[in-house]
C-alpha cells in the first residue's frame, strides 16, 4: 500500500512539474493613457502557445492605491499578447495609474504611470 501511495504522490508532482513547464509570468506591461478620451490601453506581453490553454487571467487597474477596475479574462487576446482598455474619468496630473497583470499558470507582472 505504501508503494502504491509513493507512486500516486510521484506521478501527481510530474504532471503538475509538466504543466508549469511551460508557464512564465508576462514579460512586460505598456500602459498608454489618451487624457482626451479618459482611455488607459495596457498591453501586456505574454508570449504562449496556446492563448486558450496560458494566458493572462487577471488584470488589476488602480489609481493612487485605490483598487478601481479588476477584470478576469477567460482567455488571452492572441498568443503575443492580452490587450485591456479601461475608461478612467477625472484623473489629474499627479495621479499614478498601477497596473498589476497574473497569468493563469505562474507570475505576476507590474507597471505604474504618473499623469502628467
Amino acid at each position: 500500500m505504501e508503494k502504491l501511495k509513493a507512486l500516486i504522490t510521484g506521478i501527481a508532482v510530474i504532471a503538475g512539474t509538466a504543466r508549469l513547464a511551460g508557464a512564465h509570468p508576462p514579460t512586460q506591461v505598456s500602459l498608454n493613457y489618451d487624457a482626451a478620451t479618459a482611455t488607459l490601453t495596457a498591453q501586456v506581453h505574454h508570449a504562449v502557445k496556446d492563448e486558450n490553454a496560458h494566458f493572462i487571467g487577471d488584470v488589476v487597474v488602480s489609481v493612487n492605491g485605490m483598487e478601481t477596475v479588476t477584470q478576469v479574462f477567460p482567455k488571452q487576446t492572441d498568443k503575443q499578447k492580452q490587450l485591456a482598455v479601461y475608461l478612467l474619468p477625472g484623473l489629474k496630473p499627479g495621479d499614478e495609474i498601477t497596473v498589476e497583470t497574473e497569468c493563469n499558470r505562474i507570475g505576476k507582472k507590474k507597471a505604474a504611470l504618473k499623469i502628467k
